[in-house]
């Protein structure tokens, strides 16, 4: 087996904050790594694919601070010793792949250089998407891995989370290319190349905003509610989880969801099972301390009016959540869909009058003039 060298730029962009400023990578304090002498290693010792990852020393000054700015050199340790914060800018990294004779004459035989344009010309070569399949597979799980310890571990919530390689929203050689930036080093030309193992593409898909669609947005009748009830009720545990839980879908962070949704579920049922009158307190709390988690719910939502479908489905996330906070389980965008329809289960629940989980970001539309007036 042969080992290639690779490269790959990572930009950790913001995904809370939409205007500046904007936040270029982690932020870190009278510290950043110095390039490659600082780097981390995302694989144990003797992993033959050695990947690691660093954070370059690329500034401006300005009005006496370092500022990130893209090829900046204007670097000042000294200033950066003193600093309270500093931003990081996007993720560097190198990996090694082992690739047989056959996936490095693919390689060879195509070649592009860093400023070399490229189209629709690369012949998805079957040795070489096998290849492209392969790295993906080995750095997008480290890459996301570390991202989310910067993102919770250490609280840099605003990182942009890795995708995941999806063969319907583009190719495999938009990924590789535009997502990860990949690279190889060519030894026959002793130079970086671009690692393109199939044509750029895209597919723009038009997604109906979720739930009940464009009225998951505030409508006149939310307002009219409001002035009615003039907001006099502190906001709920409960409301919080969900409003977290739908900033969570909204952003694809389904383990997330999964745990602020059925947290307020156990939060809304554990006040259904505490409301009882004395007379019945001594069995309920029997009840509680002998039943499942699984059986409580059941039971709440039976004494409710909850049909089977509904009772079925809730008991279902719940174990899906278990497996997220016992296993590290991944949930799928499938499962997730149910999560808004628990949502509404805890609003019934809850006794609220509303509950919406809307998203930022599903495009717009103009109505038909003979619907204008509903909330569609």
């Amino acid at each position: 087996m042969l080992t290639v060298r690779m490269s790959f730029h990572l930009h950790l962009g913001t995904s809370v904050f939409a205007g500046p400023p904007r936040v270029v990578g982690p932020l870190f304090h009278r510290f950043v790594p110095n390039g490659p002498n600082d780097a981390v290693f995302l694989t144990p010792d003797g992993d033959p694919h050695e990947i690691r990852i660093w954070f370059e020393r690329s500034a401006k000054l300005e009005q006496g601070f370092l500022k990130w700015e893209r090829h900046g050199a204007q670097f000042d340790e000294s200033i950066m010793r003193r600093q309270g914060r500093l931003e990081g800018g996007p993720l560097c990294g190198e990996m090694l792949m082992e690739v047989s004779d056959e996936e490095m004459a693919s390689l060879l035989r195509c070649p592009k250089d860093l400023n070399e344009p490229f189209g629709q010309d690369t012949g998805d070569d079957p040795a070489y998407v096998s290849l492209g399949k392969r790295v993906v597979k080995v750095l997008q799980p480290r890459l996301t891995n570390f991202i989310s310890t910067l993102r919770n571990q250490y609280g840099q919530y605003w990182l942009e989370e890795l995708s995941v390689w999806d063969s319907q929203r583009n190719t495999l050689g938009t990924y590789c290319s535009s997502v990860l930036s990949l690279t190889w080093w060519n030894e026959k030309a002793r130079d970086w190349c671009r690692f393109l193992p199939t044509n750029s593409g895209s597919v723009v898909l038009l997604e109906r905003p979720p739930g009940r669609g464009y009225a998951e947005y505030l409508t006149e009748e939310d307002w009219r509610r409001f002035q009615r009830s003039r907001c006099l009720t502190d906001v709920s545990t409960e409301v919080q989880l969900l409003g977290n839980a739908t900033r969570a879908l909204d952003s694809g962070e389904l383990r997330q969801a999964f745990i602020e949704v059925l947290s307020a579920l156990e939060l809304v049922v554990d006040r259904r099972l505490v409301s009882a009158g004395e007379l019945a307190r001594g069995a309920i709390q029997s009840f509680r301390d002998r039943a499942t988690q699984n059986a409580q719910v059941a039971v709440v939502l039976l004494t409710t009016g909850a049909n089977s479908t509904e009772i079925e489905e809730t008991l279902q996330t719940l174990k899906v959540r278990n497996r997220v906070a016992h296993e590290g389980y991944l949930p799928s965008a499938g499962e997730a869909t149910a999560l808004r329809n628990v949502m509404k289960t805890i609003q019934r629940l809850a006794g609220l009058e509303e509950i919406k989980s809307p998203g930022l970001d599903f495009g717009n539309m103009l109505a038909a003039p003979e619907i204008v007036g509903t909330n569609e």
